[in-house]
């Protein structure tokens, strides 16, 4: 059967008047069905019998300190559950619970962008 997915997800933008700043909020409800999980009677082998939810907020800052620098920053966190199937009421292993980024853009020319 195919694997089949709902999302619920709501965002915002702001961005303050006269800058090229911005900042963005996300939050989500994700469900999977028909997911494949580990085999428990076969490490080497995949089934499908699995249900999941993962929900979670994603944040995001790009902000620009003068026309030549940017600042740039991320985190998100994710709570992941399989709800039906082989490891019932574990963690997803390959989704992080936390994730975060930061990083500066500079440019080098002179003049305006």
């Amino acid at each position: 059967d195919p694997m089949q997915g709902e999302q619920l997800e709501l965002g915002a933008k702001y961005q303050p008047a006269g800058s090229e700043s911005f900042f963005t909020a996300t939050v989500y409800d994700l469900t999977e069905k028909n997911r494949q999980a580990p085999d428990p009677a076969n490490p080497n082998n995949q089934i499908q019998n699995g249900k999941t939810e993962a929900r979670g907020v994603e944040l995001e800052a790009f902000v620009a300190v003068n026309p030549g620098w940017d600042l740039i920053a991320s985190y998100a966190y994710t709570d992941t559950e399989v709800k039906e199937g082989t490891n019932e009421g574990a963690r997803l292993p390959s989704i992080p619970e936390h994730t975060a980024s930061a990083w500066s853009q500079h440019d080098f020319l002179p003049g305006p962008r």
